[in-house]
């Protein structure tokens, strides 16, 4: 699905964000649940409120860089 989403992106020259690369790939929702502090819940797929945070800077983060670079 991911791959689907990067080539529609692409050809309509629209940015694309990798939320599982920013995660940490593969398999990174177990760190997420597993960690400590946990942000993630146990069903693999929801984060928690520490999470989201995490998420939500990360993708702040990024978008920042991107205007950046666009400068």
């Amino acid at each position: 699905m991911r791959e689907v989403q990067r080539r529609v992106a692409a050809s309509l020259n629209v940015a694309f964000w990798d939320w599982e690369a920013r995660m940490g790939g593969a398999c990174a929702a177990v760190k997420f649940v597993k960690g400590a502090p946990p942000m993630m819940r146990g069903d693999y797929v929801h984060f928690n409120s520490a999470g989201g945070r995490e998420i939500a800077n990360r993708l702040t983060a990024d978008l920042d860089r991107a205007m950046a670079a666009r400068r």
